[in-house]
């Protein structure tokens, strides 16, 4: 066996680690507005149609305007022209999926190099 499997084996146990925190792991998920939605929220949907995201999450309301934080600084919408809020929430499908797939990966890499160059995965 050579030195490369006990490495191998560690990267795989850091990324399996770190795996739940891919974006992957995400989903977005939008509700009906409602000023209390909006503590926690990723976005809006504007009765037009187009889709606002916020950077820091989360949203503060004054009257009849939303107060954000975008991606070129403070937003300013008016509450009356929001159909949706978007929330994002943890998907264990899809975490599920990407953990499984970067097992698999992984022990084939810690299989294929724990062998010598002439033997793959123990075959002769």
């Amino acid at each position: 066996m050579s030195r490369m499997a006990p490495r191998s084996l560690q990267r795989l146990a850091l990324v399996l680690l770190l795996a739940p925190h891919v974006a992957g792991c995400y989903t977005a998920r939008a509700v009906p507005y409602n000023p209390a939605a909006l503590k926690d929220a990723t976005g809006v949907t504007m009765g037009s149609g187009s889709k606002i995201t916020f950077e820091d999450g989360g949203a503060s309301i004054s009257g009849d305007t939303i107060y954000a934080r975008g991606r070129e600084g403070q937003l300013k919408l008016p509450t009356d022209s929001v159909s949706s809020v978007w929330h994002r929430k943890f998907a264990p499908v899809k975490t599920g999926v990407v953990i499984g797939s970067l097992a698999l990966v992984g022990i084939f890499i810690a299989g294929a190099t724990s062998f010598d160059n002439t033997k793959f995965f123990g075959s002769p």
